[in-house]
């Protein structure tokens, strides 16, 4: 089995030459994604500020603004909104590379592979990604994991996207552990100081573990204090884990209040992938008196871009995906859109007519159907791109 697996990521890690007419292909499907539309008023709204993109291990949106019994759920990410803009409508993307598809998507606005890990088989390929757009405006990089640089080979993967600095569970002490790792409240906790050290202004992206399944949080940390019925059942112990990683973000922008960082910065939440629903479902539907909105399988994840002095908060229902929050983000950032607009496959959900994503399974969701064989097509579109190594070679970028 081992040599086999080798043999097939080696077969699958081949560089594609691509043929005129594939390059005429993909030249034209960036154009057809092209939307004219001029600038408004969130182009540039956080230049020159630092941002921290959190991306929290299977956060459903599901469970933002919701209670369960008459308790909030995410009591901290709530109050986060009268500050917010906020998507509810965000499509998880991920493919076999689960997490570390999020990490690609997030930072380079690229599809992962059809088949196999993009970071397992393409981790050194280039791409025009957020990192390295931030980096070419006097940005200090940095990613932050709190597992094993090799798992998912995620290490290797986010320097080829362009992190100048990637840190993982080597560089914190592991004095308490919570399921797959290190716990959310000792990892956020050692970040701190970690950001403070860092040059302004900066990108910081992190990911969290504790909400990781199987959600079986130990006794001494849940709060919510749940029917049996709930209690029983892996939907309550998902409330319970998001619960308390929701917490431990609380307390983690309490201390970089206290440090002086949340003046200058950004902080947007995303989730990797859907969690409860994703995996435990058949677990879930098993509820003797469930509310109906936690049988709503909707495949969406949070995004939330957070910053203190922000007075104005909005709720955007336009549909959309996890390949688009690079775009989003650099506009926001005040990231020249002529730099990424022929290199990034999603597109800014701030300045869009179109309300559309497609899922993994090649599932369109949205209103514009008019891209729906565009947006199918995007995925073998991706293939050629990261198996090529497109934006390597500079005739194309």
């Amino acid at each position: 089995y081992h040599i086999f697996n080798a043999y097939s990521v080696w077969q699958n890690s081949k560089t594609l030459e691509l043929t005129t007419e594939e390059k005429s292909e993909i030249d034209k499907w960036y154009k057809d994604k092209f939307e004219d539309i001029p600038d408004n008023q969130y182009q540039g709204l956080f230049k020159d500020k630092n941002l921290i993109l959190i991306q929290v291990e299977s956060l459903e949106n599901f469970v933002i603004n919701e209670k369960v019994e008459d308790k909030e759920i995410t009591p901290n990410l709530n109050k986060l909104l009268a500050n917010s803009i906020y998507f509810p409508n965000i499509n998880e993307q991920v493919n076999e590379g689960t997490s570390s598809d999020s990490d690609l998507m997030t930072n380079t606005s690229i599809y992962p592979l059809r088949q196999g890990s993009t970071f397992f088989n393409y981790p050194n390929n280039t791409y025009n990604s957020l990192p390295l757009l931030l980096e070419e405006m006097g940005y200090e990089t940095l990613a932050i994991h709190p597992d094993k640089g090799a798992f998912w080979n995620w290490m290797e993967g986010l320097k080829g996207v362009g992190f100048k600095k990637c840190i993982d569970s080597h560089d914190f002490e592991i004095d308490e552990v919570i399921g797959l790792g290190l716990s959310d409240a000792s990892y956020f906790r050692q970040i701190v100081p970690i950001l403070k050290k860092q040059n302004q202004p900066f990108y910081s992206f992190m990911v969290t573990l504790t909400s990781h399944g199987p959600f079986d949080l130990p006794k001494e940390y849940k709060e919510l204090n749940l029917s049996e019925d709930l209690n029983n059942n892996v939907l309550g112990g998902y409330f319970e884990s998001v619960h308390y990683t929701d917490k431990q973000i609380g307390l983690f922008l309490q201390n970089l209040e206290a440090e002086g960082l949340l003046n200058n910065t950004v902080v947007a939440i995303t989730g990797d992938h859907t969690g409860v629903h994703k995996y435990y479902n058949d677990q879930v539907q098993k509820l003797e008196s469930p509310d109906p909105k936690w049988l709503n399988v909707d495949n969406h994840i949070p995004f939330i871009i957070y910053d203190k002095s922000f007075e104005e908060p909005q709720k955007l229902e336009v549909t959309g995906g996890q390949i688009d929050l690079m775009p989003t983000l650099a506009y926001l950032m005040g990231i020249n859109e002529i730099s990424y607009n022929s290199t990034v496959m999603g597109r800014n959900l701030l300045k869009t007519e179109k309300d559309y994503s497609i899922l993994t399974n090649k599932d369109f969701v949205g209103t514009s159907v008019d891209m729906k064989e565009h947006s199918i097509k995007a995925l073998e579109i991706s293939d050629k791109i990261i198996k090529s190594n497109y934006f390597e070679k500079d005739d194309n970028n």
